[in-house]
């Protein structure tokens, strides 16, 4: 039986002896190919087959389609994604430790978190949490720090 290229890898069906736990496949990745679980590495270009959104992945999920490195956007996007909960982290952990009278992050740490990309999570703590909310240098730092992503954002998809 010709294979086509499915999310699932079809059984043998003229096969009548065709057992997923026979000796080859007692592995678990054995049995996850025989079992169809895991999507088949084809070539072809991004977003023509049927393997996920945009054809991302059409092989087991650690490996991108036709091994192309993943797109930069999704790179920024993760590296904003843990920078901002890194940075809403401290925030809330300074808010805890105003409340408790106990040693507090510097400002300036805050700022430097916020520059490497958290600023999204800083602004979701201002917001949230009403940490630092009171404080017109500290805001305007953080909105400059925003703007200067925001503008770097800009430029980079205007290019």
């Amino acid at each position: 039986m010709k294979s086509q290229h499915y999310w699932f890898t079809p059984t043998p069906a003229d096969d009548d002896t065709y057992n997923p736990l026979s000796a080859p496949a007692r592995t678990l990745a054995g049995l996850r190919a025989n079992a169809g679980l895991l999507p088949r590495i084809t070539s072809g270009s991004w977003g023509q087959r049927p393997c996920g959104p945009r054809g991302l992945f059409c092989g087991n999920l650690s490996q991108p389609a036709n091994d192309r490195p993943m797109p930069t956007w999704a790179w920024i996007v993760a590296w904003y994604a843990l920078a901002s909960v890194a940075t809403l982290a401290a925030f809330a952990w300074d808010k805890l430790a105003a409340r408790g009278g106990r040693r507090r992050i510097p400002e300036q740490t805050l700022h430097v978190m916020e520059l490497l990309g958290g600023w999204p999570g800083a602004i979701v703590a201002i917001l949230w949490l009403r940490h630092k909310s009171s404080k017109a240098p500290f805001l305007l730092v953080t909105f400059a720090i925003m703007g200067i992503h925001l503008a770097a954002i800009g430029a980079w998809l205007m290019k």
